[in-house]
């Protein structure tokens, strides 16, 4: 999006306003053939919202713990319970130029290191610092989650030196995400096991009663914001039809 991905999120909020409750963590959803209510925090007090139909987009890794009442169909608690979130991490190592470009190097690379792949997020951005990040997914990506923020730093030095030995004198800062730590989706993307494409995924997207999910985990392109606008519309759009 021209000036920035964040201007479409914002521009919900501006036309939602209040509607939006921010720092509200559903606790129960309750739903049968006349309505729905969802029972949330907010300012540590539990507050209810009543509506005609829920549309879920909650990552499964989440909604797991949520209660739900009366329980979901045994495929679907199946699909919610089984349904895998990979482990991803990214390290950020920012420097004071960009000097691989001096070597004629992209600053991206496919490696076989604890590491896995070198990303070049300053390409594409006006000034003259650079930004090089190590990305890692699986049993790679869990080891970085159990070190401290300044192991996970040095660690992805190490690494990084192997591919552009320049990197020390340049390095200024670093920061690390580990998507296995943050609470509200605990791993980065759903990712299906072998045989889920059968026994799960016919179940992942299908309504239950007055409730509606949507969400990249909902779509065909799982983990990419292309798929979680397909599904907003496919839901919205079926809503509206009811």
């Amino acid at each position: 999006i021209r000036g920035g991905n964040d201007l479409l999120p914002q521009a919900f909020a501006n036309k939602l306003n209040e509607r939006i409750h921010f720092d509200a963590p559903v606790v129960s959803i309750n739903h049968d053939e006349r309505g729905v209510r969802v029972t949330f925090l907010e300012s540590g007090k539990q507050q209810i919202i009543s509506g005609d139909y829920i549309i879920c987009t909650i990552p499964f890794s989440v909604l797991k713990n949520i209660e739900v009442v009366p329980g979901f169909s045994s495929e679907k608690r199946r699909a919610i319970d089984e349904l895998w979130y990979t482990s991803i991490a990214r390290i950020s190592l920012q420097t004071s130029s960009r000097f691989w470009e001096k070597e004629n190097l992209s600053g991206f690379a496919h490696t076989d290191l604890p590491i896995m792949e070198a990303w070049n997020l300053s390409h594409n951005v006006q000034g003259t610092h650079g930004m090089l990040v190590a990305y890692a997914s699986g049993e790679p990506a869990r080891a970085i989650k159990a070190m401290k923020e300044p192991r996970r730093i040095a660690f992805a030095l190490e690494h990084m030196e192997k591919l552009y030995p320049r990197i020390r004198n340049h390095f200024e800062v670093g920061a690390s995400v580990c998507w296995d730590e943050e609470e509200w989706s605990r791993g980065a993307w759903a990712w299906l096991k072998p045989g889920q494409a059968t026994s799960v995924l016919p179940h992942i997207a299908r309504p239950e009663g007055r409730i509606f999910f949507a969400g990249d985990h909902t779509s065909a392109w799982s983990s990419w914001m292309q798929g979680a606008l397909e599904s907003g519309n496919r839901v919205a759009r079926t809503v509206n039809d009811c």
